[in-house]
Formats: structure tokens, sequence, C-alpha cells
């Protein structure tokens, strides 16, 4: 199929105003948010990739990070824990869709939004604008990217169906051209697939006129950002629909973020906090109102976020980028999880909600509750959403409703005594006059996860899954067309409490109270049908895995992966376990035998009905080992006056680009000279002069940032991020020669551009002002003695000796620059220590350690260290490399931050580890207390991990 809009042909990806339709059949895009970039180990990919998978999304979405692919102007790294065509690959493998993101903005919290650190110093013009300067810089990235993209859409069988546009350009001053030409060059390299864009707050941007888009989305981040109060709910927002309907009608509605979390800034309360923030009482409540108000397209930020490893952070937000989500950054399914699944796993088999119209319908009994209906005009299915009139209401209601359709009007439940209970924080959505199977479902009160066809022993077999709070009143309505005689009930577990058939309707109701697990079988002329009405609980368990036969019904799992028949009728599993589980699994067709994991599976037991049960082993226990012996070194050897300095950059720029221009010359902003992140040093020297008493200093290196003085060698102390004064004392000036001052900053990364004012992320990083104050008594307290200076930042500027790690791998430290953070580095004439251990002076030290690890073959071990100190306002900050890999940035005396994900891969877990940590001590008298290996948990299974390249000593300084 092929159709046009505009000037483009889409290939086989076209839509219309209820949803996207791939290969002529349409699509209800359940989306989850990944960042490929923020887990450097790319076996690891598939992880996430396969959990969302067995979630039931249909999608995920990516962002494609400029920065992290080009370290310098017109080159571009696509290898390594960089090889997108392997991660497209991937995800063409598990089954899933791809909307992609390049940008060329991202927002995302991450450093300059997205944008490389080279165009920080080197843009002209204004970014997110027409301007020419800006355009050839975007012109060569998505040169880059656009091949990968192109060839990996899903008309040529991979996995992208949609590309987007910029990123919430909806503020500030706004360039149809831009968008224009965004749009232009997309096409101009091959993206044949719808173009979108996200906006977060005019709905009518870029929906008509110059610059649109094919598919219009909107953001929305009800909870907000501040995870300090979790129990506190905003309103919920409800006028997607209208705006919709004003703004682009012919287009599906989409969500290309909506609230999956949130971010935490530095000294936040924690990811704990976020995740209850946005629990699942919240992913029930809000996305089920999406649901009601025509979404087909719901995309998650974030679904799994990750860790903002190296220098990639903005300086709002620490190292962890958990954001509170459903997969934890420790790659850990939590209770969101699961909520997001049980949704999930509906939207995948209620065809009918793809092209949905919003109906009236009767206010509820209970007139605190708020009831919403949509039905399918081709079929007559309808959905009903039943929530509160006040979404933060915390109130248990109870209540009747009156459903109307094709078969008559219902009010429901219609068992005496029994009702529809919102409980709390709390929402339900329940399917009418529907149609599964051989099947037909005239109302539930009960939520529906999932349905299939298996095929038993004696013929095919409708299975469904129900589901309910425990104790909750349940009550569902079958119509049998052709009976004759009623259908009989069989119940396998639990008990019904009552049943009835209407024999002038053919129509047979079930009423039960909804303990852990009920199981039953309806028999009649038709098809039988095969019910599991579990508690909320319980059916969190169940997994409806897709096979080459069918889908797969399997309970009692951590996590189901994958299903696979052989010719032989052996059906392959594939999986995790947390604890010794007992496996259930309804296979789609007749076993003969089964495996987990590639191992078979003995004493298979059947249990009626069409039921193999199992018990599955759990993980061996994981012993990791203490850090108690390190190596010990002080490493500044920058502040001395008699350090040589004669290979670093001179700093005598007049002029720079940036938008903020320095106060005092020359420019000593840091990516004027080709260092754009962590920490960077500066040496001025200046002349003896009794009439110089001290230095006024502007540090600028963003939030959280500090900066450290020495005046030949002597320490002066250390600043906040602004402007400081330091006085010198006349027995620490020298009288004959120069005077040295020594400054270490830390650049927290570059501001990002969210409200497009052009200029945020371009703030100087460095020095806005360092002039010496006169002692004399003269008018000006500036003293007229030159400084001369130079800078050195990470080794080589732009020319990265380290490809693999990339550009965010590195400051300027005197460890980094002579690789003390690698493997292999000789340090046998370190200090031999143990924790705690503190040093007295000011400046940065060095402390590394090895340990070994062993974990089993097959076994998922997600570790992460942790540094605690017994004094909570120590005032040091620490970098802490994994096999050469920074994947942690400590603060003490800001947290939140104590507890940092080491992904496997870069962690060996069958060999040897090496573990550098570089201290800060602002003070003096700082040093390390604690630091321990972890756990997040340890399941049996996993995927394969290989080693990510990561060079040594020898290869990168030798």
């Amino acid at each position: 199929m092929s159709s046009v809009y505009g000037k483009y042909t889409t290939g086989n990806v076209t839509y219309d105003k209820y949803s996207l339709i791939i290969d002529d059949e349409r699509q209800f895009i359940y989306s989850g948010a990944f960042h490929y970039w923020r887990l450097p180990s790319p076996s690891l990919w598939r992880d996430i990739l396969e959990k969302l998978k067995s979630a039931g999304m249909s999608a995920t979405t990516v962002y494609f990070a400029w920065s992290y692919h080009s370290p310098k102007s017109h080159l571009y790294n696509f290898e390594g824990v960089r090889d997108i065509d392997r991660l497209f690959n991937m995800i063409r493998e598990v089954g899933l869709y791809l909307i992609s993101r390049p940008g060329p903005y991202i927002n995302a919290e991450t450093n300059a939004g997205g944008f490389p650190g080279w165009l920080v110093s080197s843009l002209k013009g204004l970014a997110r604008t027409d301007d020419p300067y800006y355009t050839a810089a975007w012109e060569q990235w998505l040169s880059a990217v656009d091949p990968h993209l192109e060839k990996f859409q899903s008309p040529y069988d991979g996995p992208i169906i949609a590309v987007q546009v910029e990123n919430e350009y909806d503020v500030g001053n706004l360039s149809a051209k831009y968008m224009e030409l965004l749009e232009a060059k997309f096409r101009k390299d091959g993206i044949v697939v719808p173009l979108t864009t996200n906006v977060y707050g005019d709905r009518s941007t870029w929906t008509s006129g110059p610059g649109a888009v094919d598919i219009q989305g909107i953001d929305s981040y009800p909870q907000g950002f501040d995870c300090r109060n979790p129990s506190e709910w905003h309103a919920i927002p409800t006028y997607f629909a209208t705006a919709h309907a004003e703004s682009n009608p012919s287009e599906p509605m989409y969500n290309p973020e909506y609230q999956g979390g949130s971010f935490d800034p530095w000294a936040g309360p924690g990811y704990y906090y976020c995740y209850e923030l946005t629990n699942g009482d919240f992913e029930r409540v809000f996305y089920q109102n999406q649901i009601a108000q025509g979404e087909t397209m719901l995309n998650f930020y974030m679904t799994f976020g990750g860790t903002t490893w190296g220098w990639l952070p903005f300086p709002g937000v620490y190292t962890s980028y958990d954001y509170g989500a459903a997969i934890n950054e420790g790659r850990q399914l939590t209770d969101k999880y699961s909520e997001q699944k049980l949704m999930a796993n509906f939207f995948r088999v209620f065809h009918p909600l793809r092209k949905m119209d919003s109906i009236q319908v009767a206010s509820p009994t209970n007139p605190t509750l708020y009831l919403q209906g949509r039905e399918n005009k081709d079929d007559g299915t309808q959905l009903y959403i039943l929530r509160h009139q006040d979404g933060t209401s915390i109130t248990k209601e109870t209540t009747k409703i009156l459903v109307q359709g094709i078969l008559g009007d219902y009010q429901i439940p219609r068992e005496e005594g029994t009702y529809i209970l919102i409980d709390r924080r709390d929402s339900k959505m329940l399917p009418c006059f529907y149609n599964f199977g051989n099947q037909y479902l005239v109302y539930s009160t009960a939520e529906m996860m999932t349905h299939t066809t298996v095929q038993g022993e004696s013929g095919k077999v409708d299975t469904a899954i129900f589901y309910l709070g425990e104790m909750q009143y349940g009550e569902l309505l079958f119509y049998f067309q052709n009976a004759v005689f009623e259908p009989s009930i069989e119940v396998f577990e639990g008990q019904l409490q009552n049943s009835h058939w209407d024999a002038s309707r053919n129509q047979l109701r079930i009423n039960y109270q909804q303990s852990q697990v009920i199981r039953l079988m309806i028999s009649s002329q038709q098809r039988p049908l095969y019910l599991i009405l579990a508690s909320r609980e319980v059916a969190k368990r169940w997994w409806n895995i897709e096979s080459n036969e069918g889908d797969v019904l399997v309970s009692g799992p951590y996590l189901v992966r994958s299903a696979k028949y052989t010719e032989d009728g052996g059906l392959h599993l594939r999986g995790d376990t947390e604890i010794e589980t007992q496996l259930k699994v309804v296979p789609s067709k007749v076993t003969t035998y089964l495996t987990w994991n590639g191992e078979y599976l003995e004493n298979v037991k059947h249990e009626s009905p069409l039921t193999l049960v199992t018990t599955l082993p759990g993980p061996p226990p994981v012993i990791l080992p203490s850090l108690d012996f390190w190596k010990f070194k002080y490493g500044t050897p920058e502040k001395e006056p008699s350090f040589d300095d004669s290979d670093w950059i001179v700093a005598d720029k007049n002029h720079t680009n940036c938008p903020f221009k320095p106060i005092t010359l020359p420019v000593l902003y840091m990516d004027d000279y080709g260092f754009h992140v962590g920490d960077v040093w500066f040496r001025g020297r200046f002349s003896s002069e009794e009439t110089v008493k001290g230095i006024v200093l502007t540090g600028e290196g963003g939030d959280f940032s500090v900066y450290s003085v020495w005046l030949n060698g002597h320490f002066l102390g250390t600043a906040e991020n602004g402007t400081e004064t330091f006085y010198f004392k006349k027995e620490e000036l020298v009288s004959q020669g120069d005077n040295v001052i020594a400054i270490l900053l830390e650049n927290m990364g570059h501001d990002e551009d969210y409200t497009n004012t052009h200029n945020k992320w371009q703030h100087p990083r460095g020095l806005v002002q360092a002039r010496l104050i006169s002692g004399c008594s003269c008018n000006s307290d500036t003293s007229d003695i030159p400084i001369y200076w130079k800078i050195q930042g990470n080794l080589r500027g732009e020319e990265y000796i380290d490809s693999a790690r990339g550009p965010f791998n590195n400051g300027g430290l005197y460890g980094e620059r002579h690789g003390w953070y690698l493997p292999g580095f000789p340090d046998e004439d370190w200090e031999q220590i143990i924790l705690p251990h503190r040093f007295s002076d000011a400046g940065v030290a060095w402390y590394r350690t090895t340990f070994e690890l062993d974990i089993p073959e097959g076994v998922d071990a997600s570790i992460g260290v942790r540094i605690e100190d017994t004094d909570p306002n120590s005032r040091y900050r620490a970098l802490i490399f994994l096999n050469g890999w920074m994947l942690g940035h400590y603060i003490n005396y800001v947290g939140p931050q104590h507890f940092f994900a080491l992904p496997t891969g870069i962690l060996n877990p069958r060999g040897s580890n090496q573990l550098s940590i570089a201290v800060w001590g602002q003070e003096g008298g700082e040093g390390l207390s604690h630091v321990a290996l972890e756990t997040y948990a340890v399941h049996l299974g996993g995927v394969p991990v290989e080693m990510v390249y990561s060079p040594d000593y020898k290869e990168l300084f030798q």
C-alpha cells in the first residue's frame, strides 16, 4: 500500500484520524522511551528491549544524541557503544516498532540538550533558527545519522515507523523556515515515513501552515518534576480530545512524551520519591484517562532511564537517570512495570480500540465518580472508563453504571448487593459488546488483561484473563447466539457467587467475589471458554508472549522473554527467575515438552484445564568481594609553581562567539580552547609587585560547580559557582620571577535550551573574570599588572585519544591526563591504605583497587557501588571509574546519590575489575570513608553479555 501526504510517499506507514496504519492494519502504539547512550553496554540494550516487548508494548522511542557521536566538527563515530545499526537490528529482532528522535536538539536532561561541545564555541549565529551558521552545523549531523535511519525504515523491513523533527520547539522565537529546512533534509536523505514533532505548549504549533509536520503530538507531565511531596496529585488533564479536534483532527491523537516518572536534581529527595510520585496508581488513573480521550499513540518518558554516565548530564541532574521509571536503573522490573503490563496486554489484543469514537454515557449512580465511553462504530464494541470526578480524591466509592449498546441497555452490576468499587486512587477500563475468538462479551465489571485462542487436545479453546482487586465483586455477561441449552460451567479453582442463564436472551451471567484466582470452563455448542479470574496481584504474574504458533500464557516467573515452538512440538521458553518458582503454561497448541533457557524441564504435570505445571530453579547466591585494600596517591601537581605547563594551550583570545562576553580579557572560556567537559585547569603568571593584594575571580561551571585556587602552591580556598575575592599573604608572593595562580574548576555540563532562548546552552564555562587587586591607595582597586594564562582540560582536547569511551568520559585532572583511571596503570609505587582514609591537603587524590568477580554463567547480577561518608558535610566530590569508564559523579555534601550502577559488559562478571576514584577535597582533610559493592538484584536468566571494548593504559598511553 502506498499513500501520499503532502508531496511524499510513505510506503507502508499511513494514518488517519484514528490511528497509524502499517501494512494495511491499524496499530495501537503503546511505547516506552529508552536511551541507548545511557546504557553503555550494547548487549544490555536487548535486555531492555525484550522487557518492553514482554510487557506487551508495541514500540520504543529513542533520542539520538548528536553530542554522543561527534567529538569534533565533521567527525562522527557510530561504532562500539555508539553502534546504532546494532540497536536497530535488535529492535527489529525483538519485534518492536521505533519512533526515531534525532533532534538536532533533544533536551533530555543532557549536556547542552544534545548539542556537541564543539558547537558551543564555534556557533556564530543563533541555534534552533534558520541561521546559516547553525544550518551548516545540523546539516552535517543529519547527513551522518540519516543514512542509518533511512535503511532501517519500516518500508524496508526495518523498525522505524516515524521520525521526529526537532524537540518541543514551541516556545521562544520560532522559525517556520527552520522546520521546513529540517523536513526537507530528512526527505532528501530518504526518510519516507511520517514526520512527527512534539510540543509542550500550544497544541496548534506545526499542525498547519509553513513548517507543519505530518503528525503533531503533545507532551504531558501532569505531576511535574518535584518529587518532594510524592503523595500529592495534580489535576487529571482532560483537554487533549478538544485540542486534537481543534488543531489536527485528521491525524491520530499522539503523546510523544507522557509522564513515566520524573528526573531528580542535585540535592533532590532521591528517585524513590519520584517512583512514588508516578507510581502504579498514577499510571492506572492517568494513562487510562488518555485512552478515554482517544489516544492511540502513547509513549512514556521514561520506561527505562538508565545512567547519565561520564559528563553527559546537564547541570540540573546527577549521574543516575533512574527517573522513577517502570524499569529501574539496575534494569529491575518495578510494580509500575506490572501495571503497564496489565494495560499493554489489553491494548495489544483489544483491536476495536484502534478505531473508536467518544460516545455520550449516563452518569454513574454515584455522582462523585466520572464515566467516559468510546465505541467502534464498525462492530459496536465499547469501552467504558470509570474514575473519580476529582482525580486527586482518595476516597473509596461504590457505584452502578449504565452501558448502552447494540444488545440493549444494562445497569451493571445486576446482582443484588454488589457494586463496582473505585478504591481510592483507582480507574477501571471495562470492555462491553466485544467479540473475541468465538465469544461475545456483553459487559464486564472486571478489567480484561488479555485473551487468546489455544489448541487443546479436543479442539480450540478461547482463553481470557480478567482481574479485580481482591474481595471486589465481579460480574461478566456473555451472549451465546445459537444456544439451544444452557452452557455448563466447571470450576477448577476458587468459587463463584452465582451464575444466571437468561434463556430468552441467550445470555449467561457470572458473579463472583474476587479471591486470588478463580478458574472455570464454560462449555456450549460454540467453542469452549476458559476464564482465569485473577486478583490484580496474581494477574501481574501472568505473561502473554507471542510465539511462532500463537500467544502463550505463562504464569510465575519474574520475566518471560520469548516463546518458540519447534517442529517436534517442543515449546522453548526464555526468561528470568528471582527465586524458585512454580511455572504454569497455557500453551497455544498441544505441546510435547518444555524447555526453559535451553534446559529440558522434567516433572511437568498437567493441570486441568489446558495447563502445564512444573518448578523452575532460582539463582544461586552471589557473594561480592569487599573493597578493603586500596592504592592511594595525591595528584594535584598543577598547583605547584614549578609544574611544567609548557605543553598547555596559551589562553590569549580576545574574542569569543559566546553571547555572554567576559568581564576581563583574555577569554578564559574552556570551550573556546577545545575543552568541553569535566574539570579544567588554569595557570596564570604575573610579576611580583607589593601593590598586588589579591585576585577577583568569577568562575562559571553551572549549578553546584566549584573552583579551588592556589597561589604559588599555597591553597587560597574553594568557591562556589560565581564571584569570589581571594586575598594574598605577603609571604606567599615571590619577590623574584613570576607568581603562579593555579585554578581548578569543575564544569557541571552545559545548560539546556528548552525555552529556546538561543543562548543559555552557550553560557560560559570557565573564568568570566580574573583581575588582580591593587594594594595601592589609588582610585581603582584593579591592578594594571597583566596575567599570562594557560589552560588545560582533557588530554588533547577535541582530538580524543579514546574513541571507545568517547568525548564525555574524561576531563582535565592530572590523573585523567596520565591514565591513572585505566586498567593496567602501573601503581606499584602508590601508598597502600585501607578505608576510611583522609588526606591533608586540598586538591585531588586518587584511590585504586582491583576486585575479582565469579558470577555463574546464566546469572544476571545487577551490581552497583555504594559510597557513604561518616561526615555527610565533608566537602569533597568524586569521580568513579570502573575499568576506565567514568560511571559516577558523587558530591558528598550535596547528594542525594550514593549508589552507582556498574553495567555488566563494562563490569566483568567473571574476571578482574579495576575501580578508580578521584576525590577532590575542597578544604583539606577529606577522603573516602566507605566504598562497597552491592546488588540491585540477582536473577537466573538474563541475556548473553559481551564485554565492551575498554582500551587499557598500555593501549592508550604506551
